[in-house]
């Protein structure tokens, strides 16, 4: 009758069970872990990002002559669906930690998106400077319309950062809300 399998009684177990000395240091450790795993996470997708983003400056003049769709090849290099793949991870990690926070999740889900924005930008600007035709310059003819020269476009994806990432934080939202139903 003294032994109680839930969720109060394994973590009472794990902060203060064998394995370690006091809660206190416990609970500063478990935290420390759970700090470098979404420190592993954000460096692992943020590393990933600048291959998607060099990777779509040269794969547009390999896909287009062997027949690739536009909107096909571009989602193959796009830093965004990096981005989303990103978002899921962090978020849905995060509610799953015992101690998890949404906060913190929305916190590095930023960091990333600033980071895959920069690329994104530079990507535009590089591509405008050289004069190449790269998914940069977008997959539908519309957004060469809609942006004629690279530092409009460039000024268009700043200016949608601040609505886009929002957007993405309350959709990191119900990940981690979701996950956190799966906690132990």
């Amino acid at each position: 009758m003294g032994e109680t399998i839930g969720r109060f009684s394994v973590a009472r177990w794990v902060f203060d069970g064998p394995f370690f000395d006091g809660p206190c240091l416990t609970k500063n450790r478990f935290r420390a872990k759970i700090r470098r795993q979404m420190n592993r996470t954000v460096l692992f997708i943020g590393g990933i990002a600048p291959v998607a983003a060099v990777l779509r400056l040269f794969t547009r003049n390999i896909f287009e002559p062997v027949g690739v769709p536009t909107f096909v090849g571009s989602m193959l290099v796009s830093v965004t669906v990096v981005l989303l793949i990103g978002m899921g991870l962090i978020f849905f990690r995060e509610g799953l930690q015992s101690d998890g926070r949404y906060v913190r999740a929305a916190g590095w889900f930023v960091l990333l998106a600033v980071w895959c924005e920069l690329l994104v930008i530079g990507g535009i600007l590089l591509t405008e400077r050289l004069h190449l035709h790269t998914y940069y310059t977008g997959p539908f003819q519309s957004v060469e319309r809609t942006f004629p020269t690279g530092t409009a476009h460039a000024i268009g994806h700043a200016e949608g950062f601040w609505f886009r990432t929002p957007f993405l934080v309350g959709v990191g939202g119900i990940i981690y809300s979701v996950a956190k139903r799966k906690r132990v």
